[in-house]
């Protein structure tokens, strides 16, 4: 899936104030629809290590009541976590109906890994689905240019280079491998009734606003259905 993405959009500054302005206003007005339907919406965050899923997640919740949300970063397993199945730390923050739950990094994480299959994934997902719950899965991609930009850029600076780990370095020298292992979980885990949607984040804006169209057009469908 990652093969048929293009990486190198760019648009203008006032295109993207006014469509950021229709798209944030909306946002909001859907947030307290889905609180008045009932409508719990979970909205994940994953994609190559340096995208953006932090930066993206604080501009996402700007438009939102913060009384209607919580974010989860859910990185490596904690020791009571550890001690329970895997999907118990994600069970425990679901959201309930009418309010929203965001993922920086999600359930996703444990497929990378190889400690759960992809079939896991998707019976977790199929249940959530049953029981009323709107799924959005982003993953943001950038070049394997892109990324080392970002993190020699990190590196560099005294207030963002704890952020750089082992991991993200050793990611960078074998993109293609990791892309490759994307590419097929993405692939074999794109249910309809909760696909991926691949974000091109080497340029902000532009990713800002295919983040917002997502969500609003998703949420406008769940509460049609």
């Amino acid at each position: 899936m990652l093969e048929q993405v293009d990486v190198d959009k760019k648009m203008s500054k006032d295109e993207y104030e006014k469509k950021m302005e229709s798209l944030s206003t909306r946002l909001g007005e859907l947030q307290r629809k889905c609180k008045e339907q009932k409508i719990p919406v979970m909205v994940t965050f994953d994609g190559v290590d340096a995208a953006g899923k932090g930066t993206m997640i604080n501009r996402v919740i700007q438009f939102l009541d913060p009384r209607g949300y919580r974010v989860f970063t859910t990185g490596k397993a904690g020791e009571e976590e550890k001690m329970r199945p895997y999907f118990w730390r994600f069970f425990t923050k679901t959201p309930e109906k009418g309010r929203m739950h965001i993922f920086d990094q999600s359930w996703y994480r444990g497929v990378y890994e190889g400690a759960i299959g992809e079939k896991d994934v998707t019976e977790f997902e199929k249940m959530l689905i049953q029981d009323g719950a709107l799924i959005v899965k982003f993953f943001l991609l950038i070049s394997a240019k892109e990324q080392k930009k970002r993190l020699e850029k990190m590196e560099k600076d005294e207030d963002t280079r704890w952020r750089v780990s082992d991991f993200d370095k050793w990611q960078n020298e074998h993109y293609k491998k990791c892309a490759k292992i994307f590419s097929q979980y993405l692939s074999d885990t794109n249910a309809s009734s909760a696909p991926w949607y691949i974000i091109d984040a080497s340029d902000r804006k532009w990713a800002e606003l295919q983040v917002l169209e997502t969500m609003v057009s998703n949420i406008e469908v769940a509460m049609q259905n």
